[in-house]
This record gives C-alpha cells, structure tokens and sequence, in this order.
C-alpha cells in the first residue's frame, strides 16, 4: 500500500534471541522494574512467525510453498479488529534494510540506540522516506 503512494521503505528486523533468554530478559525485577513480562506461549508465538516469515526479508531466497510453515500475507481488519490472511506472502517490498543482530542481554540497549542512530543518519542523507517498518514475526509494523 506504501507504494502506491509514492512511499519509500527502510526496514528494520529484530532478529529475535534464543526463547529462553528473551524469557529471562522480560521478567520483571527490582533491577528491571520496565521489563514487559510477556508470557511465554506469546513469545513462543512470535518467535515462530519470525522463522517462518524472514525468508520474505532476503529477495535472492525462493520462498517455499510447498510447506506448513508457508509464509502468509495478512491485512488488517478494520470493523474485526483482527488479521486476516490474504494468501500467500511475497518478498518483503523495501528500499533499504537495517539488521538487528544477536547481542548478549547487556549489550541490548546499547545496540538499540546506536541501530537507532544508524537509521537516524540513513535518513539524514535520504529525505525521500516517509514511514519506516520494523520487522516483528510476520508483522511489519511502523515507527514513524
């Protein structure tokens, strides 16, 4: 839809860590009174979503059909307030793309701001971009 605008992409993925230590990593503590807790089935969830939809991410992968894991498109919605599957997904259709890659848990804040930096500096030198997605499992979802 972003296309049809005139829109211009940056995507950004977050790579997710291993289940176990994202888990240790969202708990709630009196060190990490902000941490959000997410439950484990959720997490579980989105990890899943994220292996099977980041073959999308690569455009020299062939996307397998062939599987239960198929990667599916989704829209969104409005009256349902839900997803709904619109068939069966395409590569990711995007400009430029940012990675997020696997740090250890103390190392996580700091890799977030200077990732943030570097999309901050991409756009400083590409004005034409409008809105830029982060990756999310099979979700793309918008930061600005």
């Amino acid at each position: 839809m972003a296309r049809e605008f005139g829109y211009k992409i940056l995507l950004i993925d977050f790579k997710p860590r291993e289940l176990e230590l994202h888990l240790e990593a969202q708990r709630v503590t009196k060190e990490r009174p902000d941490a959000h807790q997410v439950d484990k089935d959720v997490l579980e969830r989105m990890h899943k979503e994220h292996r099977i939809s980041s073959p999308c991410l690569d455009k020299t992968k062939i996307l397998r059909r062939d599987t239960l894991e198929t990667p599916m498109d989704y829209g969104w919605d409005v009256a349902q307030c839900v997803k709904k599957p619109r068939g069966i997904a395409k590569h990711y259709d995007y400009d430029f793309y940012l990675e997020r890659v696997l740090v250890k848990p103390q190392d996580y804040e700091k890799q977030n701001r200077e990732l943030s930096l570097k999309a901050l500096e991409f756009l400083k030198y590409n004005f034409d971009f409008d809105v830029i997605f982060y990756s999310l499992g099979e979700q793309l979802m918008p930061i600005f």
